[in-house]
């Protein structure tokens, strides 16, 4: 079986997607395990010899686009006074990277090697940036797309032409209500992902043009053929049917699942269970899937 979120995970297809999220961690190094392969032990990259380190300044250097403060703002795990990990500014950079320059268009921003001092007061870093041009959507096309047409894809997504390409609340966003849109149509192995060509832009221009095609793996619809679950003790399968208000041999819908998922959930009878609780087996042949529900009865 393969669980639900193999199939409807957000489709981080571009290069300026978000990082993921990343739990909080402490400020302390992280002991690196040796590896070993064979016969051969391979040691790990080593830490920064800054790992740890206090940092008094952190500012960047090129940016004309956006100040320095303003990036800090987007960085959630590195600030002047905490402490210097490489993985967190990395990330930090990344996520900079996609929700503020990605998302006004720059999306061929890079930050380069930060140049670190280590003064008494503690590390002083500079990281150089290289903005790169705002690009406009030019041509909008879509590739592979059976069940909807192209403009209507378009319009789901929310790109027109001439509009300033935002990588995180347009395309990434627009991914997702498509990716949903087709959920609830069957089609829960939905994929689709930008291909974008950039034109050649004058020297004097401070915004370029690039052409997008999304390309569509629509997959197949699924409809749904059974609902098994398990721990209900006392609880006859009757009972929970009655809340579900699913249709065996309906086509999956995946807002009516989880309406349905709530609804269970809101009864009582169960401690509350997620989508880890939750497994799905699709079958390509017959164009169904099954899904079993694992339960934890209340103590009475």
């Amino acid at each position: 079986m393969v669980n639900q979120k193999s199939f409807v995970a957000l489709l981080l297809t571009m290069m300026f997607t978000a990082a993921a999220s990343i739990a909080e961690a402490q400020d302390r190094e992280v002991k690196r395990p040796t590896i070993k392969k064979g016969f051969e032990q391979i040691e790990p990259e080593p830490e920064s010899k800054y790992a740890g380190h206090k940092i008094a300044a952190l500012e960047f250097r090129g940016n004309e686009r956006f100040s320095s403060d303003t990036i800090l703002r987007y960085m959630k795990l590195l600030k002047p006074g905490g402490f210097y990990h490489k993985e967190k500014l990395e990330s930090d950079l990344s996520r900079a990277r996609a929700l503020l320059y990605g998302d006004r268009g720059y999306l061929k921003t890079k930050f380069g090697e930060p140049e670190i001092e280590d003064a008494s007061e503690g590390l002083r870093i500079v990281i150089p940036v290289e903005e790169g041009l705002s690009y406009r959507f030019g041509d909008i096309n879509v590739e592979d797309a059976t069940a909807l047409s192209p403009d209507e894809i378009i319009e789901i997504i929310g790109a027109k032409s001439g509009d300033i390409i935002k990588g995180y609340s347009i395309i990434q966003e627009g991914l997702d209500r498509l990716r949903k849109h087709y959920a609830n149509r069957g089609y829960i192995q939905f994929t689709a992902s930008p291909q974008i060509d950039y034109r050649p832009a004058s020297l004097d221009s401070k915004e370029g043009i690039a052409d997008v095609t999304f390309q569509v793996e629509e997959g197949i619809m699924y409809f749904l053929r059974r609902v098994e679950f398990t721990g209900n003790l006392t609880v006859s399968d009757a009972e929970i049917w009655s809340k579900l208000r699913l249709n065996i041999g309906d086509v999956f819908n995946q807002d009516s699942f989880y309406a349905a998922m709530r609804r269970l959930n809101e009864w009582g009878a169960f401690e509350k269970f997620s989508d880890e609780d939750i497994s799905f087996k699709l079958d390509d042949r017959s164009r169904t899937v099954d899904i079993v529900i694992t339960l934890k009865e209340k103590e009475r």
